[in-house]
């Protein structure tokens, strides 16, 4: 999930049960809010001592949701976001607030609801478009999150992050020309972002253009070394042009780097399939399996580990396995080895 980024916004006038809260109050308020943003909860217990102003409950209560999300408390802040709206609609930065919570808790479709209406009565404004892109992105809505980061973009047009997530957008969406225009307009105002020479050595990668993925691949790794992402991609490519043994150096960092991380785990297993060790390759389809890969192409070469073991019942099992999860190349070797 995305690492949802807490900027509020705030009018300028504020009113609570139908009373006007006072300048002072509001600008305490305020104060606090923004040292919220940047991960600063002890002015919560400042300003706690000063809301004693009659009508302030609700603004304690919006700013104890501040502190529930900034500490990652995000059932508590949403709660406290829904007692203040369930009273008032004039604190735009309570329903951002909320947005923001629910986002935070995978709860992507009513984060876009509330960030929707926020975008009504803020018209152009680029972050509330970013933070639905990113809703829909996890959601994999492609579509949609293109219209938002080229909508944000529209207003930011030199906004590196939005360049690079837009990007990241028609990568996922296999507009790799497109893709390509933006990384390398990110790359351009930071050079020095491996996760920006990551997508664009992805995108390359995408074109079967081998020479330049290598290339922005090592960009990535010189600049963040131990990158797990480009170390496991790195050893693909070196996979993917026959050279297996020096992939598997290449994966084993890779693991060191993050042993959670499933796919270098599978990629293991292809190498050592290729290398015809498949006892080894077993384990590490194993591994990768129990990290959470559970994609159709890992059946498809488990079955062909157990064909090198002459396990034919086992590797009719796997393909069967694999066309389950809609992997079709596997069709034609259980034609060949089952009945």
């Amino acid at each position: 999930m995305k690492k949802w980024i807490l900027v509020l916004l705030l009018l300028p006038c504020l009113c609570v049960e139908g009373q006007i809260v006072v300048p002072e109050l509001y600008a305490s308020y305020q104060t606090v809010v923004e040292r919220l943003d940047a991960a600063d909860t002890t002015g919560l217990a400042v300003l706690m001592k000063t809301l004693t102003h009659e009508g302030s409950t609700l603004l304690r209560t919006a700013l104890e949701g501040h502190a529930a999300n900034a500490s990652g408390d995000y059932e508590n802040a949403l709660l406290r976001f829904d007692q203040v709206l369930l009273l008032t609609d004039t604190l735009p930065d309570v329903l951002l607030g909320r947005a923001l919570a629910l986002g935070r808790s995978g709860r992507f479709e009513e984060a876009i609801a509330d960030l929707t209406r926020l975008e009504k009565q803020q018209a152009a404004n680029a972050h509330l478009l970013k933070l639905r892109g990113l809703a829909w992105l996890e959601l994999a809505k492609y579509p949609e999150a293109a219209t938002d980061f080229e909508k944000a973009l529209a207003v930011k047009p030199a906004d590196t992050e939005l360049l690079y997530l837009a990007a990241l957008t028609n990568y996922k969406s296999d507009a790799l020309n497109q893709a390509l225009v933006k990384i390398n307009q990110a790359i351009g105002s930071d050079s020095l972002n491996a996760q920006y020479c990551y997508l664009r050595g992805s995108i390359c990668l995408e074109m079967d253009d081998i020479n330049a993925a290598l290339t922005n691949y090592n960009r990535a790794l010189a600049l963040r070394p131990g990158f797990a992402d480009a170390l496991t991609m790195k050893g693909y490519l070196f996979y993917r042009t026959g050279e297996p043994a020096q992939a598997l150096t290449t994966l084993k960092l890779a693991v060191e780097a993050d042993g959670d991380f499933a796919l270098p785990w599978f990629y293991t297993g292809l190498c050592q399939t290729e290398l015809e060790l498949p006892a080894d390759a077993l384990r590490s389809f194993d591994r990768a399996a129990r990290l959470g890969y559970d994609d159709g192409d890992l059946y498809h070469y488990r079955g062909l580990a157990y064909i090198q073991l002459r396990r034919f019942d086992d590797a009719c099992q796997a393909w069967k396995d694999a066309v389950l999860r809609g992997y079709r190349l596997s069709k034609a070797l259980s034609r060949r080895y089952c009945q």
